[in-house]
């Protein structure tokens, strides 16, 4: 009896939502709004499902769309948990072509730099695989105004942009007075590396070659479902 309730009840919203009205393939959804219906004395809340439009002239688009299917499949899970994502497009090597960067809300409450997506043969292309592993899990990266990229802070890398790609340039460290600097390999999957002691005269020109004078982007981070807005 249980599952020929519930075989009714996702046939009665299936007629829901196909008695909707639909949304013309050259606009933008709107965002919905949640749905109410009562079965055998019982209202249920069902959460709005968000989706974006797709093209094959806009590859973000397809990225975006794969990130909201995910979200809306835990969205109506009880024991859900996905966390909030957000988008930001930024043109990082100058070239008119914005790349973009995905960043997720952490524990504590701010948006961090997640991942960024470079168009490559007409795909955006996840380039968070080119991140050592061992930075994976550092929360502060940032954005500089000279479209470098630095994940870390005592411990730090760079990456830049180069040839469509997303690539490390150079890592540096400063603990107990100790400089060290990484070289990568980025032929290797992931990417080898070699340290090598450096004085501090060293870290400190490294760091302004990376950095320039250290002017950050501001992130206006945007909900995902507002894509294309």
């Amino acid at each position: 009896m249980k599952k020929l309730f519930n075989a009714l009840l996702c046939l009665l919203l299936a007629g829901l939502y196909a008695c909707g009205s639909t949304t013309p393939e050259d606009e933008t959804t709107t965002q919905p709004t949640n749905t109410e219906i009562t079965v055998a004395g019982t209202t249920k809340v069902f959460e709005p499902t968000f989706t974006i439009k797709t093209s094959p002239d806009d590859p973000n688009s397809y990225v975006i769309e794969e990130y909201l299917d995910i979200y809306n499949e835990v969205l109506n899970d009880d024991n859900r948990s996905m966390p909030d994502y957000y988008f930001f497009l930024y043109d990082l090597d100058g070239d008119g072509t914005k790349e973009l960067l995905l960043g997720q809300k952490n524990w504590d409450g701010k948006i961090h730099l997640d991942s960024v997506h470079v168009i490559q043969n007409g795909v955006a292309v996840d380039q968070v695989a080119l991140t050592p592993w061992m930075e994976q899990f550092a929360t502060e990266r940032c954005l500089l105004k000279n479209g470098t990229i630095k994940i870390g802070n005592s411990y730090c890398s760079y990456s830049r942009l180069e040839d469509g790609e997303l690539k490390r340039q150079v890592g540096l460290s400063c603990v107990d007075n100790e400089y060290t600097r990484r070289e990568y390999d980025n032929s290797q999957t992931p990417a080898g590396f070699t340290d090598t002691p450096i004085t501090k005269e060293e870290y400190d020109r490294v760091k302004r070659e990376m950095e320039g004078d250290g002017q950050l982007v501001e992130l206006d981070w945007k909900p995902l479902a507002e894509y294309g807005r």
